[in-house]
C-alpha cells in the first residue's frame, strides 16, 4: 500500500497538525506502509488531503486541483480529507467557505471534534461523509 501524505512535516514545533502528520508517517513506516509527499507515483493507494492552502505559512505539498487530474488517471485512489480548521477559531469568514469546497474532492472527511464536523455539516457538508478522529498522544 503506498499513502501520500500532502503535505510537508516540519521538524521542530509547528502545532497539532504537524505533530499529527509526524505520528502518522511513523505509524505507517512501521507497519510497512510507503509514504510519499506528492503526486508524482502513479500506483499511491489513498491521499490525505491536510491543507487545502498554497499561502504563506502552509505546508500543503499538493492542491486540490493536482488531486483532481490524478484521479482522472487513477480512479481508485481514495481520499481522505483531515479538518482541524475553522472560522470560529479564528475570528475569519472564508476559512468555513474554503474548506467546505476544498472537500469535493474528498471521499471522506475526517475532523478532530464533534463541535468542529457540526459547523461543517450545517453550511452543507453531508453527515454521512464524516467521521470524527479526535487527536490524541503520541
Amino acid at each position: 500500500m503506498k499513502i501520500c501524505i500532502g503535505s510537508n512535516i516540519v521538524d521542530g514545533p509547528w502545532g497539532g497538525g504537524n505533530l499529527f502528520l509526524k505520528n502518522l508517517k511513523n505509524y505507517l513506516i512501521e507497519n510497512n506502509i510507503e509514504v510519499v509527499f506528492n503526486l508524482d507515483d502513479k500506483d499511491i493507494d489513498l491521499i490525505l488531503f491536510t491543507d487545502p492552502r498554497s499561502t504563506f505559512g502552509s505546508t500543503s505539498s499538493i492542491k486540490k486541483s493536482q488531486i483532481k487530474n490524478y484521479l482522472k488517471k487513477n480512479k481508485n485512489t481514495v481520499v481522505v480529507q483531515r479538518i482541524n480548521e475553522c472560522d470560529e477559531r479564528k475570528g475569519t469568514d472564508f476559512i468555513n467557505k474554503f474548506y467546505l469546497d476544498a472537500s469535493d474532492c474528498a471521499d471522506h472527511v475526517i475532523f478532530v471534534s464533534e463541535w468542529l464536523r457540526s459547523i461543517y455539516t450545517e453550511i452543507g457538508m453531508p453527515t454521512k461523509k464524516t467521521s470524527v478522529i479526535m487527536s490524541g498522544a503520541d
